[in-house]
């Protein structure tokens, strides 16, 4: 059944022939995934190009060529935005940040709390026996439908979050990988503001603790320096999408392009030699 259903989300994905069909009428997204030797710029020119540029999507033994005019920041009109408004566009050094308009948690503990309840919450009916939880143990991929969930869970517990896009030649360490480790040229994921420092919740990376800004930065990089960084808003889906305030996606969508996420992720702790019905049910690696 799982195989039937991947297979069908990818036959749908190729029923689009132009970037227009694929927006309106199917599910978009842009893989965040970076090609071991590649340098994060190479990817930067893809979405400068034009509209009709295609990013190449690929897991483990699949490749898919979708074409998104979200990608060069496309408005509403339909027409190409030279402008800042995007994030792509508003991506800054570290050190020129500004951060006075991120909300406030009330202190890091009751902050630490909403982590769990959201890292561990299983709320997303699927094909197996039992709800999931975000695809927290895939984390090749899919950084912005995870950050757009965990914000939508968040806020069914009072929270209010931005968004942090992150841009470099990102490289994480992780055992939820066959290599160890996982390659990215953006990420992104949600940030809410404690006092004078920034906090990311992110469990594909530290599944514990939410974790300082530039403690979240320097577990993809080694430096500060070597990274762009864009602070927006929680409608910002991709790094396409405008900054202050994204379009919506109809929740449908963007439930199907975290379903494709969750198939891969139970194949993977099948390949990773882990039983998917414990790791994934009651019993994830946080817990052991």
């Amino acid at each position: 059944m799982r195989a039937f259903k991947l297979f069908f989300l990818l036959f749908f994905l190729s029923q689009f022939s132009n970037a227009e069909d694929f927006l309106n009428d199917s599910f978009s997204f842009i893989s965040a995934k970076r090609n071991s030797g590649e340098d994060y710029k190479e990817y930067l020119k893809k979405y400068e190009i034009s509209s009709k540029e295609s990013l190449v999507h690929t897991f483990e033994n699949e490749s898919k060529e979708v074409s998104i005019p979200e990608a060069v920041g496309l408005s509403e009109a339909g027409s190409l935005e030279p402008d800042r408004r995007n994030a792509l566009k508003r991506a800054e050094a570290f050190e020129k940040l500004s951060f006075d308009f991120v909300p406030e948690a009330f202190s890091l503990e009751v902050l630490s709390l909403g982590f769990q309840e959201v890292r561990d919450s299983r709320f997303l009916k699927h094909d197996s026996s039992f709800p999931r939880r975000i695809s927290w143990l895939f984390p090749d991929d899919g950084c912005f439908v995870r950050a757009d969930f965990m914000i939508k869970k968040l806020k069914e517990y009072g929270y209010e979050f931005k968004k942090v896009f992150l841009f470099g030649n990102l490289e994480v360490e992780t055992k939820n990988t066959f290599s160890n480790k996982v390659s990215w040229w953006y990420h992104v994921a949600p940030v809410i503001r404690v006092g004078e420092k920034l906090y990311v919740l992110d469990p594909s990376i530290e599944p514990e603790r939410p974790l300082e800004l530039s403690r979240w930065v320097l577990r993809q990089t080694d430096s500060l320096e070597k990274i762009e960084i864009a602070i927006c808003s929680d409608s910002t889906y991709s790094p396409g999408s405008q900054c202050e305030k994204g379009r919506e996606i109809p929740f449908e969508k963007k439930l199907a392009v975290q379903e494709l996420f969750l198939e891969h992720e139970w194949h993977r702790q099948i390949t990773l030699d882990r039983d998917p019905e414990v790791v994934l049910g009651n019993s994830p690696p946080w817990r052991n």
